[in-house]
């Protein structure tokens, strides 16, 4: 049986965006029956569908008088049932006029020209063809982005994908973390946040944070956005944005710090989130974390000067991660900007640009191993990957 299908929610894939934090991502769809009937499906949402006051189970026939809460949000579903400018939306004007004509002089008409208001929106909604109209506009995306497994999958084997140079870095960060026993290390959350705190100082002696509302204004509202996703977050997450023309950012102890340049070089919002959710998740990873592990077992191997803060201050300023890190923080971001309604595909079309502006012919194996980031052609591979893997979507 074809249905057609408004789908509601926080994430702005649906067709009814509702900004409410009681509003799931996806929270809710109505589906018009070829009987002409109205159903409002319950997507197992967090805060659940109400209709006049009690929760439904997964779906409820609507009826004209029927009052819909998603969580705690008022959903006005009459107006979610048009489609744009239309005869329908012509109709609900002048029966909205009649209302307020008539309701001051018999009130007891109230619920009987709103009934029979919401009967000719229908008949008109299927007798002009708009019900056809519809199931086009219907966003073929929202449906794309839901996940193919219950869980998601993580695999980092596009970084060797059959080439020399991926396998030897596969080769030595196994190594690396047999060599070191890092693991055997504790790192407190607290000595993260102090390794930020440096981190800001060593930032405000060389460069300025700005304050120009073109930039702020655009990275707090995705920064918001993606924060807002995270279940149970590991710091009080900050970010600041330095005035450079260098294209980077880099983050520790929750503290990110994002560049004007690399702002100047997003496309869009979509592309902004991936990187910001990929600072995110050097946090939320414990990436910080264990790279400070490593620094303490370098102080036992070599003394002091190699295994103090300020040395991995200043690695952090002029390198970064592993590449395996790079390319988990690259996903989980991803997955991150997704959940917080962005378009996932963003991050493959920011590192196609970035390979532009890498030197030909560096692709050696020596500049592979000494690489501190993959490059740009393997995070656009890991990343169409990872989204083949676990969602219905297809990039462009």
């Amino acid at each position: 049986m074809e249905k057609n299908e408004i789908s509601i929610g926080r994430s702005r894939l649906n067709d009814l965006v509702v900004q409410n934090k009681e509003v799931s991502n996806f929270h809710a769809k109505l589906i018009f029956e070829q009987d002409g009937s109205l159903w409002i499906y319950d997507m197992d949402s967090t805060n659940g569908v109400f209709v006049n006051g009690i929760k439904i189970r997964t779906k409820h026939r609507v009826m004209p008088s029927d009052k819909i809460k998603l969580g705690s949000f008022d959903l006005d579903w009459q107006q979610a049932i048009l489609v744009g400018d239309s005869p329908i939306k012509d109709q609900q004007e002048q029966i909205s006029n009649l209302i307020s004509e008539k309701q001051d002089r018999n009130p007891a008409l109230k619920w009987i020209v709103g009934s029979l208001a919401l009967l000719v929106l229908l008949i008109l909604f299927f007798t002009t063809g708009l019900f056809e109209k519809s199931k086009e506009i219907i966003s073929e995306v929202t449906q794309s982005w839901q996940l193919k497994n219950d869980k998601i999958v993580y695999d980092i084997s596009c970084l060797a994908d059959e080439t020399d140079g991926g396998k030897l870095i596969k080769v030595m960060s196994d190594a690396k973390k047999v060599l070191l026993a890092a693991d055997s290390v504790k790192i407190e959350a607290k000595e993260e946040v102090e390794v930020g705190i440096e981190l800001k100082e060593e930032i405000e002696a060389e460069y300025s944070f700005t304050n120009e509302a073109n930039y702020t204004t655009r990275v707090n509202k995705v920064f918001s956005t993606l924060i807002a996703e995270l279940d149970s977050p590991r710091f009080d997450y900050e970010i600041y944005v330095v005035e450079s023309d260098t294209v980077n950012a880099f983050t520790a102890g929750g503290k990110i710090f994002i560049f004007t340049g690399i702002i100047d070089f997003t496309a869009n919002d979509d592309e902004l989130a991936s990187i910001i959710g990929h600072e995110i998740y050097h946090n939320e990873l414990g990436h910080i974390g264990n790279m400070l592990k490593e620094m303490k077992v370098a102080r036992n191997w070599l003394g002091e000067g190699l295994g103090d803060i300020s040395y991995y201050v200043t690695s952090l300023l002029t390198t970064s991660f592993n590449q395996e890190n790079e390319v988990y923080s690259d996903l989980y971001g991803l997955d991150l900007a997704v959940k917080a309604g962005y378009n996932g595909c963003a991050g493959i079309d920011f590192w196609q640009r970035m390979q532009e502006k890498e030197e030909p012919g560096s692709k050696s194996l020596f500049d592979k191993f000494i690489r501190s980031h993959p490059f740009s052609a393997e995070r656009v591979n890991c990343n169409k990957k990872h989204i083949d893997l676990n969602y219905y979507h297809q990039c462009n």
